[in-house]
């Protein structure tokens, strides 16, 4: 086990107790923030489609549209704006094919929204003082117990949080004398202090600086950028060293109420509120080899603590939770500044004034102004649009998702909180997201039928054909079987065949164990024209190998112009079609 005191970036598998730490960058593939690919919709068709108000860049799904994944249960997914310059993998004419922006998806739901926290990671090099910096999200802080030793070096360095021992020879005393009963005395603010303190990176340690282009030593070091509504703190009570495991039982003293975060947060940081109350408490009893977990709960409702052991609930007082030996601590935010708003449209639902206009909150939104310390502006995205109207999948259930309000009620919420979109005073529904519905699954439609065309094509030359075959991995195209089959809501990103193959030398080889499926050549360019990425993995017939090589501009520029003739095509005998029924 590393003797680091928190996660480096190239050290993400890191255990952190509970598993759920995770960095902030994406993984390597074609599939990254980057990631410029071909629009899926021929530009015909797209001119057709985006008719009031589409998308931008041209694009069918739209962000914010029916297409993404929120919900009044939290369960969203919504595009991250994504950074860093967005350069084509391959430069198609602009009149054959529109160029479609891939975004990463941010996946959001009440886990997220209740746990996830941010801290930012800076790494100093000491011999060019350069800074790089790495945001990385967190749902838990997985905290060391220092020994004595680390704490005396800690509390020495200049501006140290910790106590400086100068409370007199009698305190001294006493925790000298209570270390030889009871253990080191530790509190819940040394951990802390010890995981936000610099980190010296130096000999088997040092790291490789971007500027200097050499292994430096280093400084690391991290400030919380945006605090969560509950804080999970894992407190790691158990080593592993090779075979060998033991359990940590030192003492660690914490605050039942008022944990300050203030000292570890950015200057930046988003959060406002930095005082939290623990809420619960899991313990463990045993050895590494086995034992039994026992919990501790606040219920806030008439204040008192409750201790759960397996199907024996028992109440019990406040000082004994201080006393235990806690392995996971549960913090909320102080939520008390919000009381008097909360009373304030509490008595505001009761007047019974008449309006002609009538207000609506989604449930998602009222549930964190009621819960949350830090409820962010007033949100209606659940059920709202981002043009104002009505998501076309919550049509005949936005009145069960929202709740009705008084036109009072709106007017503080809306000064306390704010909200960009304006009010929900109505359920129509948007034109322009069932347009992009619409178009969306004539988009499915094109696709399922130009593949089974030319996969009938293949099939039925399969005896006479000896040319090459085309490599795709089997994942991407299951995402994107499930999404024209109507059983995902999400289409595939780039293809991203580097899986595929290992290269030594200059040579390339099959990956064993590695599932994929084989093409021809025109199956292989219609997927690469509407989704592009990358690399073409070519297997030669007779020769068994294998040629990795960037994708042919001439061959997708012919395959385009052949998609947007068979399109145009159909989008003709569709109409011809409709116009006949309405004769």
């Amino acid at each position: 086990v590393s003797s680091r005191k928190r996660k480096h970036e190239d050290d993400k598998d890191e255990d952190s107790g509970l598993g759920s730490y995770s960095g902030g960058g994406s993984g390597g593939g074609v599939a990254t923030s980057s990631t410029t690919t071909i629009h899926r919709m021929p530009s015909e068709c797209e001119s057709a489609a985006s008719g009031g108000g589409g998308a931008a860049g041209g694009s069918v799904r739209i962000p914010g549209s029916p297409n993404s994944l929120s919900d009044h249960e939290y369960l969203d997914a919504t595009s991250d704006p994504g950074s860093g310059s967005q350069s084509p993998i391959v430069s198609i004419n602009p009149d054959q094919l529109e160029i479609r922006h891939h975004k990463p998806l941010s996946y959001r739901s009440i886990v997220t929204d209740v746990f996830d926290g941010k801290l930012v990671s800076s790494l100093k090099c000491l011999s060019c003082d350069r800074v790089s910096k790495t945001t990385e999200t967190f749902q838990d802080l997985s905290l060391s117990i220092p020994t004595q030793e680390a704490l005396s070096s800690l509390s020495e360095r200049p501006g140290s949080l910790l106590a400086d021992g100068s409370d007199g020879w009698i305190s001294w005393m006493w925790k000298w004398f209570s270390s030889w009963f009871y253990g080191p005395d530790v509190t819940l603010q040394d951990c802390l202090a010890f995981f936000f303190s610099e980190d010296e990176l130096k000999g088997d340690n040092m790291y490789s600086c971007e500027k200097c282009k050499k292994l430096r030593n280093g400084l690391k070091y991290s400030k919380v950028t945006q605090l969560p509504d509950t804080l999970c703190i894992h407190l790691k009570r158990f080593r592993h060293d090779f075979a060998f495991s033991s359990k940590i039982s030192t003492k660690v003293t914490f605050p039942l109420t008022g944990l300050d975060l203030g000292p570890w947060v950015h200057k930046d940081c988003v959060s406002d509120q930095v005082l939290y109350d623990l809420i619960g408490v899991i313990c463990h009893h045993g050895t590494a080899g086995g034992g039994h977990y026992t919990s501790y709960s606040y219920n806030s409702t008439n204040g008192n603590w409750y201790h759960f052991d397996d199907s024996i609930v028992s109440e019990v007082d406040p000082s004994t939770v201080a006393n235990a030996e806690a392995y996971v601590l549960f913090y909320r935010k102080n939520g008390s500044h919000l009381d008097d708003v909360r009373k304030e449209v509490a008595l505001a639902l009761r007047e019974t004034n008449q309006s002609l206009v009538k207000y609506f909150i989604t449930w998602p939104w009222w549930v964190k102004f009621n819960d949350m310390s830090e409820p962010g502006q007033i949100d209606n995205s659940s059920v709202v649009c981002r043009h104002g109207g009505v998501l076309p999948r919550r049509i005949n259930s936005a009145h069960n998702l929202c709740l009705p309000i008084t036109p009072s009620a709106w007017r503080i919420l809306h000064e306390r909180f704010g909200n960009s979109a304006g009010a929900l005073t109505n359920f129509k529904p948007c034109k322009t997201c069932i347009h992009a519905v619409r178009m969306e699954e004539r988009q499915k439609q094109f696709e399922r039928a130009e593949f089974q065309l030319l996969r009938e094509q293949e099939l039925a030359s399969q005896e006479e054909s000896s040319g090459d075959t085309f490599l795709v991995v089997r994942s991407w195209y299951t995402a994107w079987e499930e999404w024209v089959m109507g059983r995902a809501r999400e289409p595939p990103g780039p293809i991203n065949n580097r899986n595929l193959y290992t290269q030594r030398g200059n040579s390339y080889l099959l990956r064993p164990n590695v599932d994929r499926l084989t093409f021809n050549e025109d199956i292989w360019t219609f997927f690469l024209s509407l989704y592009s990425g990358g690399p073409e993995v070519v297997v030669r017939p007779g020769s068994g190998g294998i040629k990795v090589s960037t994708p042919r501009l001439v061959r997708i520029q012919s395959i385009a112009a052949r998609l947007q003739a068979r399109c145009r095509e159909t989008m003709r005998l569709s109409e011809c079609s409709n116009h006949t029924n309405q004769e």
